[in-house]
């Protein structure tokens, strides 16, 4: 079934009412299918979850329904999105499918475990180890087993911290197949990014960010005598080790072996516990490390980390915090309350809670001090008795439930090549434009439906035929939640109907390619069988339509129409000024519900070679191929996209703070990044507005808009948005340059430093690295 309904960001604009019959049928022609798993995922339910609670109560009615006409109960389960994972539409989705698929399973494992602990006279409440390092009882558990998906690793996390005393550092779990790598802050395992990809689908529930690699002390290593190079693993010896490997008597060549005869391992400038079976094989002291802990009992971290007796509270949504200081304390302050509440409701002491995780994010664009808030509260496990309900058999547990509830040309045809123009619109984003990832899967979409992709040089386009540019308007946090549908289509057809030539539309092409919008037109092109101009009018990513190109050189933005999902179309026609149009979409932007299809006015093929930046679809893929291949190689992906678009490695080190606030609309801040390498002391500090503007070194200029300043990841050159920007985070800063459109005086005086404030900065030419 699928069903547009949800709410706005605001949580209490509803996008639609529910159609209750729809429900209906579906869920009865799904039962009669045999199909009994359902998953409910409204948009903006972590916000407001009212809507999914309604459609359960509705699947419960209808599962009851038939389970007395058919004479037998029907064993069902039902998953809520906004239970299982956070903010973002489509990993949330994709995380409760796979909760939906794993509950069948923890109904047969975990009432069984509750049975064979009565069987051996266990008294007492069963609970589970979760991803976050804190325990769920059993009966959540059973509703949410993907929250216990990594707890494995944690375990050994939490039982250093208890073993070793250390409460922030690094932990190395040595197994007998496996290592694991995690990272300690304040006495919990560091998170992963906001999104991680499970074979090969992304998801957005909690994670721990552990790097697990196949390399235990008992792994093989197989050295090959004709190239002077070595296999290690799969196999391994595992808990053979005492007896197999080469140190131990055996025959078997194992990286035991290999560390007895190098003893030399390298990290970092922290302290390091290492635990588990193979701990002994690392030296009292590692070079780079501050010290090296190996604590008593560290074969049994993990057992000692599955029992540590705490649990945790989560909140994450989005919250009005304008209003005065005061507004703004009260409101965090009942977030705050409301995840301690969720922690006393899975067990914890009340007095003993603590907020371990408080985070802020501005939304940009959006009025009145809006902000995705995400607190997490942990607490210690008070004494619960035990009963009978807690260890039911799995014939008297219920047959519906849920978890309490929470207040380039024909190169860019396939699935790859559009992976590739997805990364390099990332990068070209400088930070901003929002995430690539949706607008790909939309390409993905009308390829499979036999849809062709024709990108055409901007001197091919005849001189008279008609050209037009779209893209989404709006915050890109709401675009992650509120899909876009067909709005940019519908504003491209508002010229079309308002021209009074009647001329027909040629080509499209992107306003700006960095982020979501420089793949959209390759969706709309596909899906329209239009050509896409290799070209845009900002060659990055901008905050304000003022700064394309177009309107700096002249060509007029009016008419200009903007379209939301429900047919609203509103056409500007005419406007004293490019700022003025801005001006004057933003708050209709707002109404829409912070998400909207622009199209500005169409210019014929002589006058588009005149204001746009040539070659930008091309350059996007360039760039991604480049990392792609750098990361397949295992080479050094980030080189390599300064490498393709002509620019250099400013800085590597690692986020030692972050700072955001909202301002009339815009996500400002800034973020520093300390050198970790051969500079130690340096310190880069960015400035950004959506995007990132200004860069400096221990206080000198380095670099400024309009070059691009690109933040990715120093592992594997991922693009990195303002909003993933977090403490501890490896980044490369890249400078790429900009096109010369963008440095005449003219252009300076829209998208130069002076255009963001920075009165006393003049724009710098693009330079060489400094580290």
């Amino acid at each position: 079934m699928s069903d547009a309904s949800g709410y706005e960001y605001d949580g209490g604009t509803e996008i639609s009412p529910i159609d209750e019959a729809e429900v209906r049928a579906a869920v009865r022609q799904d039962l009669d299918r045999g199909i009994t798993s359902f998953v409910v995922s409204g948009v903006f339910s972590p916000v407001n979850s009212s809507q999914e609670t309604r459609v359960k109560q509705i699947l419960e009615d209808e599962i009851h329904q038939a389970s007395t006409e058919g004479g037998k109960p029907i064993q069902a389960h039902i998953t809520l999105s906004h239970e299982v994972a956070q903010l973002g539409i489509l990993e949330r989705e994709n995380a409760a499918i796979l909760n939906a698929a794993l509950r069948p399973l923890a109904a047969q494992l975990i009432p069984a475990f509750q049975e064979a602990m009565q069987g051996a006279g266990i008294g007492g409440r069963l609970f589970l180890t979760s991803n976050d390092g804190t325990l769920i009882s059993a009966e959540a558990a059973m509703q949410a087993p993907i929250v216990t998906f990594q707890s494995g690793p944690v375990n050994s996390l939490r039982g250093a911290v208890f073993l070793s005393g250390m409460k922030d550092g690094l932990v190395i779990d040595i197994g007998g197949t496996t290592t694991d790598v995690g990272v300690l802050i304040n006495g919990l395992p560091r998170p992963a990014a906001a999104t991680v990809d499970i074979a090969g689908v992304r998801t957005n529930f909690a994670l721990p960010d552990v790097l697990s690699i196949g390399l235990g002390g008992g792994s093989h290593v197989e050295w090959r005598k004709q190239n002077g190079t070595c296999d290690v693993g799969p196999q391994s010896v595992g808990h053979e080790l005492t007896s197999k490997a080469l140190a131990a008597g055996g025959n078997a060549c194992t990286a035991t072996d290999v560390a007895v005869l190098l003893r030399k391992m390298e990290f970092g400038d922290v302290p390091v516990v290492v635990v588990g079976g193979g701990a002994a094989l690392c030296n009292d002291s590692l070079e780079g490390a501050s010290s090296v802990i190996r604590p008593p009992f560290a074969s049994v971290a993990n057992a000692v980390g599955a029992a540590i007796p705490q649990v945790s509270g989560m909140v994450d949504g989005v919250y009005a915090l304008g209003g005065g200081g005061e507004h703004r304390a009260r409101v965090l302050a009942e977030a705050e309350a409301a995840a301690k509440a969720q922690a006393v409701a899975a067990g914890a002491h009340s007095d003993t809670c603590q907020t371990v995780v408080k985070d802020e994010i501005p939304l940009a664009y959006v009025p009145g001090g809006v902000a995705r808030v995400h607190i997490r509260v942990v607490g210690d496990l008070k004494y619960l008795a035990h009963t009978a309900a807690s260890m039911s058999p799995p014939e008297s547990q219920p047959a519906v439930g849920s978890m309490t509830d929470k207040a380039t040309k024909e190169s860019i045809s396939d699935r790859q090549a559009t992976h590739a123009e997805a990364s390099g619109c990332g990068i070209l984003g400088t930070g901003g434009g929002g995430s690539p990832y949706i607008n790909r899967l939309k390409v993905m979409r009308e390829l499979d439906r036999g849809g062709v992709i024709r990108v055409i040089s901007a001197d091919t386009v005849p001189d008279e035929a008609m050209v037009a540019e779209a893209g989404g308007m709006g915050a890109p946090t709401v675009g992650c939640e509120k899909l876009d549908a067909f709005e940019c289509e519908a504003a491209l057809r508002a010229h079309a109907a308002a021209d009074p030539l009647k001329r027909p539309l040629h080509a499209v092409m992107s306003c700006e390619i960095g982020g979501g919008n420089g793949l959209e037109p390759l969706a709309i092109g596909a899906r329209m069988g239009s050509p896409i101009v290799d070209a845009g009018f900002m060659g990055r990513a901008f905050p304000e339509v003022q700064m394309m190109t177009s309107a700096i050189y002249g060509h007029s933005l009016t008419p200009a129409a903007l379209a939301d999902e429900k047919g609203n179309v509103v056409v500007v026609q005419h406007c004293a000024s490019p700022q003025w149009l801005e001006r004057l979409l933003r708050p209709v932007c707002t109404a829409m519900g912070c998400a909207a299809g622009l199209s500005t006015a169409p210019l014929t093929g002589r006058e588009l070679r005149r204001v746009a930046v040539k070659g930008t679809v091309s350059l996007a893929w360039r760039l991604g191929r480049a990392v792609i291949g750098a990361r397949d190689a295992k080479a050094d992906a980030v080189r390599a996209a300064a490498a393709e678009g002509g620019g250099n490695v400013l800085f590597t080190g690692k986020i030692t703070d972050v700072e955001r606030a909202t301002s009339e609309g815009f996500a400002r801040g800034h973020f520093s990044v300390e050198d970790l390498q051969d500079n130690r002391g340096q310190l880069m500090t960015i400035q950004f507005q959506n995007e990132n503007l200004v860069a400096h070194v221990n206080g000198r200029l380095v670099l400024s808009v309009p070059d691009l300043i690109c933040c990715l990841a120093t592992d594997g050159g991922q693009a990195l948005q303002t909003e993933d920007l977090r403490y501890g985070l490896r980044v490369s800063i890249v400078g790429l340059p900009a096109h010369p459109l963008l440095r005449t005086p003219e252009a300076l005086e829209v998208v130069g430093p002076a255009a963001f404030g920075y009165d006393n900065l003049h724009a710098t030419a693009h330079k060489c690295s400094v580290n």
